[in-house]
């Protein structure tokens, strides 16, 4: 099994608690999505403050996709919280 596999499995079957030192509010298997989505490799987190994270393996090359969405009043505030979250996100993905 890769890494990406393996890191995939064992999100699914221990979904983190907080991740970046947010409470994790909600994980949606994109396999078995439940909002009429494609079914694909990957998890939807959703974290407190209204941040959602998608972890997917990417189609042409053996890495990660990570995708990073944030709401905020202004890009600046935005910029900034997206800065907050890379490094401890990338530690968390990197196992």
């Amino acid at each position: 099994m890769g890494a990406i596999t393996q890191l995939l499995a064992g999100l699914r079957k221990s979904p983190p608690a907080e991740i970046a030192g947010r409470k994790v509010d909600a994980i949606d298997d994109l396999a078995a999505p439940k909002d009429g989505l494609p079914p694909t490799d990957g998890l939807r987190i959703w974290l407190a403050g209204g941040i959602r994270i998608i972890v997917r393996p990417s189609g042409t090359e053996a890495k990660m996709k990570c995708y990073i969405e944030v709401i905020t009043k202004t890009a600046d505030d935005s910029a900034a919280l997206l800065n907050e979250l890379r490094e401890p996100l990338k530690k968390f993905l990197a196992g």
